[in-house]
């Protein structure tokens, strides 16, 4: 339990402090070190994910970071997004599932890999 306090505590940093979602390190938490099932890592992620949020919220509110009205019109069709995709979770097989979470951690390091070798050029 220490140890996905711990990681908890380091996505919380992570989302933060480079905007991401943490659910791309909580989910396969959830799931390899607690052993819980796809369709409830999923949600516990999310609910994990509003207070983390909250908290980066209130702080960099205080420091003036956020562009309020870009946020309002993202928000939008996060909340849409977010409708549509807890309806689709249900209908869709745990494997099916594992299978898409795996890709998305995938092409994000991908992502994330050629860009900090790109900033270095």
């Amino acid at each position: 339990m220490l140890l996905v306090i711990g990681a908890s505590f380091f996505a919380g940093i992570i989302s933060s402090f480079f905007g991401i979602g943490g659910g791309i390190i909580f989910v396969p938490l959830m799931m390899v070190a607690m052993g819980m099932g796809m369709k409830k890592a999923a949600p516990t992620s999310q609910l994990i994910l509003l207070f983390a949020s909250f908290s980066g919220l209130v702080t960099h509110s205080l420091l003036g970071h956020p562009d309020y009205f870009q946020s309002l019109l993202l928000a939008i069709g996060a909340f849409g997004g977010g409708l549509v995709g807890a309806r689709l979770s249900l209908e869709i097989k745990e494997r099916w599932l594992q299978i898409l979470v795996s890709v998305v951690i995938i092409v994000a390091a991908i992502k994330l890999f050629i860009d900090s070798v790109e900033s270095l050029f």
